[in-house]
């Protein structure tokens, strides 16, 4: 993959970006049964208000936050070119979890990976119903189903600008919900079975490395 290096504010912007429109657990609907126990620890208001099994629910998410980005694929498994623009960026959106940016040199490929790791595989899943709802937010295209970690879903388009090609997959890994979404020139959109094999990789990355609920 032939890659562009953007500064590092680029990185923490495409990532947030991302998160929030595909997996961030603070303002969906389904937030109720995660959002306690996957930012319990973000402030000390709600630490001290939070229940005692919140707490703890929410205890080995927040004491792990250093290892999440071992979970993202190596830059060199995306190509000899891969540049990561800002290096992984953890707890985006300020949850647990981690994200990175691989970009080729020329500026015309770029892949957002997201990794958010819920407190149990139920909040997982309620938050990937709810945000592959939105996911006209990120592209044009319809999400379809593909087999893909627990589940998932890809969809194929542009961005609402038209400004860019975007292919988007979001899927759920046990308790880790995954956004990647792959960005190219307007007519130039990456093949569906390519980022198909990169979603599977990411996929097994986390089923290997993330430590079950």
């Amino acid at each position: 993959m032939d890659i562009v290096r953007l500064p590092a504010t680029s990185l923490a912007v495409a990532a947030l970006v991302i998160g929030v429109a595909a997996g961030c657990s603070k303002s969906d609907d389904s937030s109720a049964e995660s959002s306690a126990s996957a930012t319990s620890t973000t402030t000390s208001a709600e630490a001290t208000t939070s229940e005692e099994t919140t707490s703890e629910e929410a205890g080995p998410s927040a004491a792990e936050p250093s290892d999440y980005g071992s979970l993202l694929i190596p830059p060199a498994d995306m190509g000899s070119d891969t540049q990561t623009p800002g290096g992984v960026q953890l707890n985006p959106g300020g949850n647990p979890g981690a994200a990175q940016v691989y970009a080729s040199p020329d500026g015309k490929q770029q892949i957002i990976d997201t990794i958010l790791v819920f407190p149990d595989v139920a909040a997982a899943d309620s938050n990937f119903q709810s945000n592959s709802a939105t996911m006209n937010e990120v592209t044009t295209g319809a999400p379809e189903p593909i087999e893909v970690g627990d589940q998932g879903v890809m969809a194929i388009g542009t961005s609402p600008d038209g400004s860019k090609s975007v292919t988007a997959i979001l899927f759920s890994q046990g308790r880790a919900l995954v956004s990647l979404n792959f960005e190219g020139e307007p007519n130039d959109p990456v093949p569906p079975d390519v980022a198909t094999d990169i979603a599977t990789k990411q996929a097994g990355l986390i089923a290997d490395g993330l430590p079950e609920e």
